[in-house]
């Protein structure tokens, strides 16, 4: 199939050719350089109420165009320890974005798509009043979709040695890889299918469900700012085009000798060299 025929393709038609299930990881990165460009807002203006209200409902748009595409799982980090080791501050301000995937705009989002949003990672370094707050989040009987949002999930091992240990107990020598993910993840989850990761070229905070066939992707502008049609062509490369090793080039061999994922320093940050 031509890109240019599926771009313009219904979701439900998508959505049937997506093999099931099928799980997208994607951080939202870029926040603030988004926030600030739609909403004419200074450096200075960013830490608000207003932005943090501003990019969860476009994380929620993005995340909603994929699930109506035909995705089962979606995982999204949100929070990770680096933000915390800024200072109480940081914390504070990011603790209060993850409550938002509570509130009661989500929840009403999530009821009306049936999906079913939990937290996994180390949730009980959250302060107190948002652990009580992601209460309202809790597994159901038959949803059509899922949706995990990490939460100091960068250094995961011993908090799934503890998932590891507990279930030991209980299912002894038939405790599989399978039943460890689910316990993580709060349930039955997909592997991921997708990577879509933005600037620098790399891979974090969802463990367990990356595999070898996983396609990674790194988008070069703020991830708010994927669209339908970049979307679509993620979506494309991964079912039509990527292979396996024996199919990259005529008889395996590039004489360009391109290496993705170098960088140089434009005015201190790091941005992708194009050749």
């Amino acid at each position: 199939m031509d890109f240019n025929d599926f771009v313009t393709l219904d979701s439900h038609t998508v959505a049937d050719l997506i093999p099931a299930p099928m799980g997208v990881a994607i951080p939202f990165n870029g926040t603030r350089r988004w926030y600030m460009a739609a909403f004419n807002k200074t450096a200075d203006e960013v830490y608000t109420d207003d932005y943090l209200i501003q990019t969860f409902r476009r994380m929620l748009e993005i995340m909603g165009m994929m699930f109506a595409d035909g995705v089962h799982t979606i995982y999204t980090p949100v929070i990770g320890r680096d933000l915390a080791e800024r200072g109480p501050e940081y914390m504070q301000f990011g603790a209060q974005a993850v409550a938002n995937v509570s509130s009661d705009e989500a929840l009403a989002w999530y009821r009306e798509r049936e999906v079913e949003a939990l937290c996994y990672g180390q949730i009980d370094l959250l302060p107190d009043n948002v652990q009580q707050t992601l209460q309202q989040l809790h597994p159901l009987p038959n949803p059509r979709h899922r949706l995990r949002y990490g939460v100091f999930a960068d250094q995961p091992l011993l908090d799934i040695v503890a998932h590891a240990n507990h279930l030991q107990e209980i299912y002894g020598d038939n405790l599989t890889a399978d039943r460890i993910m689910t316990a993580y993840y709060g349930g039955p989850v997909a592997q991921v299918s997708l990577w879509i990761g933005s600037d620098q070229p790399t891979v974090f905070d969802v463990p367990l469900v990356i595999h070898g066939n996983t396609a990674l992707y790194f988008l070069q502008f703020p991830t708010l700012y994927l669209d339908q049609h970049a979307w679509r062509r993620l979506l494309y490369d991964s079912l039509f085009i990527r292979g396996d090793q024996e199919t990259l080039y005529p008889d395996n061999i590039a004489t360009e000798k391109h290496i993705t994922g170098l960088g140089q320093r434009r005015d201190g940050y790091w941005v992708p060299r194009t050749r």
